[in-house]
């Protein structure tokens, strides 16, 4: 075999131009006494595609322009010259063909942007969710308290037969956002201003009549006699009122307080130390706010209230006379 990087061409007869381009190159091939394995070998093609070439047989080859790049490669290792091989190609193939190439450049772009859409609507939609997320978050504190409102505490007691608004209740986690925020309401401010300041006697004035304060004994449930005929549940009554019950708190909370009359409230926010003995008449209605963070004391043992806990916010009711 001759050296088949040698650039010398032979003269190709006049009758060998009329054939395909695949006949030429095996005619010329076996004029230089080529063996069609030893092409392939030098062309670094598998056999089955280099007999392919020479039988015209272009279907199961790649695309035309990789054809014409074969065809020029095996003209001038065979001494032919590669134009006119490539031009009498390309005059057989159809209409269609010489167009394959931009047109697979022309998907493969397309899909290229089709991904890069699909990517960034998916992090926009991966944001819009974050946002949604943030803004649910600010409205329902993950602590069961409500904002921060600046307003003091208020445990005030009603005069009878003012009627104050009923309990909203704290929202716990995934219920409703309305939160009390502990302000006073335009009905309790009314029932403030309403009350005679004259009621309550100083100090000083009490100093000034000769006369001493005196804290009134506190009565325990021994000394309490009943009469026979007396009623005996209004006896009940008193020593019921006389037991203690107080709310202190570990950490801040938000509390609604109701006794059984309506006439007490202790409504507000709490913060970290703070120790409250209700007043009124139990039976009390307590919805208590991060209750993590507060301490029942009924006459000074811990009542516990953890089963009625649901997502930090705690709703129920307690008498004293029938806890455990």
């Amino acid at each position: 075999m001759s050296d088949p990087s040698d650039p010398s061409r032979e003269e190709v007869p006049a009758a060998d131009l009329e054939l395909s381009p695949g006949r030429r190159l095996r005619q010329a091939r076996r004029r230089r006494g080529y063996e069609i394995g030893q092409v392939a070998r030098e062309l670094r093609l598998p056999l089955d595609r280099v007999a392919a070439l020479e039988n015209d047989n272009y279907e199961g080859l790649p695309a035309p322009v990789f054809v014409a790049g074969y065809l020029k490669t095996y003209a001038r290792l065979v001494g032919l010259d590669p134009e006119p091989l490539v031009q009498a190609y390309r005059a057989a193939l159809p209409p269609s063909s010489p167009t394959e190439p931009a047109q697979v450049i022309v998907s493969s772009v397309q899909e290229r942007h089709e991904r890069l859409i699909g990517r960034l609507a998916a992090i926009a939609a991966l944001i819009f969710i974050a946002l949604l997320t943030f803004a649910w978050w600010a409205q329902h504190p993950g602590d069961g308290t409500a904002p921060p409102t600046g307003e003091p505490v208020v445990e005030l007691p009603v005069p009878d037969g003012a009627d104050l608004p009923a309990a909203s209740p704290a929202s716990a986690p995934g219920e409703s956002p309305d939160e009390p925020t502990g302000e006073l309401t335009e009905e309790v401010m009314e029932v403030v201003e309403e009350e005679d300041p004259g009621e309550a006697v100083p100090a000083a004035a009490l100093e000034e009549e000769g006369m001493e304060e005196t804290a009134a004994p506190e009565a325990s449930p021994e000394d309490i006699t009943v009469e026979a005929d007396g009623p005996f549940e209004a006896d009940v009554a008193e020593v019921v009122n006389k037991l203690e019950v107080v709310v202190a708190f570990s950490g801040p909370c938000w509390v609604d307080i109701r006794d059984s009359t309506r006439n007490y409230a202790l409504v507000g926010e709490m913060d970290k130390g703070d120790r409250h003995l209700l007043g009124g008449k139990p039976p009390y209605s307590l919805i208590i706010g991060n209750a993590a963070a507060a301490q029942i004391l009924v006459d000074g043992q811990p009542f516990d209230f953890k089963s009625v806990v649901r997502g930090n916010v705690a709703r129920f009711s307690l008498d004293p006379a029938s806890r455990p």
